[in-house]
């Protein structure tokens, strides 16, 4: 079973302890998957931009129905192709404008607030989704605005379990996508 059962329990923690007791590099088995757990930011660039040729991606993201459920992005592809896309990724983390994200975000929590009513009960996991979505959509793809219906957007849906952090964009069959516009 290997550490699944405590990382299952409360991720977060899990994590943090694993740091504090073994340290900065961190090897663990996760069912049948091992798995190496890096902390110190120059070992994680060292893996993700420094050396990266010679490390490949797990499996279990190179997999087709991982690729089929997520796609063939930053996550998923290796070489030439990760190449193109984090250069196509790469201004939206420059210094600059990861500075000016805050200010979205408290110009967009303001937006939201304001709409509350002193005493109202408000469903606060769907508010905070939404902000989410919205200041990150915002922030990284520079949309003026985003008019989702509620329980669809248009072209692409966010599944969220219960049980966080799984989650997954999925996109919504032509068929949807269609009827939801009209």
């Amino acid at each position: 079973m290997g550490v699944m059962r405590d990382f299952n329990r409360d991720q977060l923690s899990f994590i943090e302890r694993c740091r504090d007791e073994f340290g900065d590099v961190v090897w663990m088995r996760f069912l049948y998957v091992p798995a190496i757990f890096l902390y110190h930011p120059d070992q994680v660039e060292y893996v993700l931009v420094t050396n990266a040729k010679n490390f490949i991606k797990s499996m279990s993201l190179r997999s087709n129905f991982f690729q089929r459920l997520v796609g063939n992005g930053l996550l998923t592809s290796q070489g030439e192709e990760w190449k193109r896309q984090r250069r196509l990724s790469q201004p939206a983390f420059h210094r600059e404008r990861v500075a000016s994200y805050g200010q979205v975000m408290v110009d967009y929590t303001t937006r939201l607030t304001a709409k509350w009513n002193e005493g109202e009960n408000r469903d606060i996991h769907r508010d905070m989704m939404r902000l989410t979505l919205e200041i990150v959509v915002q922030c990284l793809f520079s949309w003026l605005s985003l008019s989702l219906p509620k329980q669809r957007s248009v072209g692409f849906s966010i599944i969220v379990c219960r049980r966080p952090p799984t989650c997954a964009f999925t996109r919504w069959p032509e068929r949807s996508i269609r009827s939801s516009t009209g």
